[in-house]
């Protein structure tokens, strides 16, 4: 299937999805945090979704998500209420309105291709999924501009820029692709830290990097992120100081408590909270399990160096619950 067919089917969906939305059974409104997790407290809410029964599937919804202002930012399709399995077209934008994403997903699976889009409404880069098993990424990108809308990549050979975070520190990296794939050196930097680094691909893995800090001291890596054993440590405290209540055993209740903190630049950690349960004394167990973890936070190293964020963190860690005979 060519490039030209997938975007008139692609084109037609979104056109479908308009006229779905325009008959829609109107089915309630959920909050959310600025993280993302849901809330009923209307007045903490940075987002929220308006849910609809699909006028032209019964079996899918139709959501919409909102900047708390009224600015839409998502409009997608899914099999259930919570946006959890999408099922179909999605579209997202930027606050200022324009379009940043669509694309139409199968579950897990993308039919077509993605199309993105920079902030100021140039067309950005597209991607189409592969069923390569030897891969462990199953997307490749067909067609890439820049911001200025010159095209720098066709048919999956050429040149793109792309952007990315780690826990929300801004970064970006340039380099060529062949059949859509990462190759050779990309080159990024982190504008807020000074720090710039150069990485070696073979098809989209990663095979080695090097970066500098604003001294031009050099930092050799072969892990993009290296938690430094932290986050094992962080889990294995949890396993070893839950308790499981005697009522949830008695009655047979499984399941995963999730429980959201913060933390701060130097490591300590703040407002502990369930943001979802399983009820019969689970819910506090798995509280004061994380509550007792006193270890200071380790950042671990991204392209090998330290990497302090310059404001808090916001973290969820699920605690599970599981019987054993």
């Amino acid at each position: 299937m060519n490039y030209r067919l997938l975007t008139l089917i692609l084109i037609l969906g979104i056109a479908i999805l308009s006229s779905s939305s325009l008959n829609a059974q109107y089915l309630g409104k959920r909050y959310l945090s600025k993280h993302n997790i849901q809330i009923s407290d209307e007045s903490q809410a940075r987002y929220y979704v308006e849910m609809y029964k699909d006028s032209l599937d019964s079996t899918l919804y139709l959501l919409k998500k909102y900047l708390f202002d009224g600015t839409l930012l998502e409009i997608s399709q899914c099999r259930d209420s919570l946006g959890k399995e999408d099922f179909g077209l999605f579209t997202t934008y930027y606050s200022n309105g324009n379009k940043e994403s669509e694309g139409r997903y199968n579950g897990d699976t993308l039919l077509g291709a993605a199309k993105y889009w920079y902030y100021n409404g140039k067309l950005w880069y597209e991607k189409i999924e592969v069923n390569r098993p030897e891969y462990e990424l199953k997307y490749k990108i067909s067609n890439c501009w820049d911001s200025l809308g010159q095209q720098t990549a066709s048919d999956g050979e050429g040149q793109c820029l792309m952007f990315g975070s780690e826990m929300d520190i801004y970064h970006y990296l340039q380099g060529p692709i062949i059949d859509g794939y990462k190759s050779g050196k990309w080159i990024g930097a982190y504008p807020e830290y000074d720090m710039s680094f150069e990485e070696d691909y073979i098809s989209n893995y990663f095979v080695s990097g090097l970066s500098k800090d604003k001294r031009g001291k050099e930092y050799p890596y072969k892990q993009i992120f290296d938690d430094e054993g932290f986050i094992n440590t962080l889990l294995t405290h949890v396993s070893s100081n839950i308790v499981y209540p005697k009522e949830a055993r008695r009655k047979g209740i499984e399941g995963k408590v999730f429980i959201s903190f913060n933390v701060s630049p130097d490591g300590r950690y703040s407002n502990h909270t369930v943001i979802k349960g399983i009820g019969y004394g689970c819910d506090e167990s798995a509280l004061n399990s994380i509550k007792l973890f006193k270890t200071k936070w380790n950042w671990g190293k991204t392209r090998g160096q330290k990497l302090i964020p310059l404001a808090s963190r916001f973290y969820v860690v699920p605690v599970f619950f599981k019987l054993t005979d």
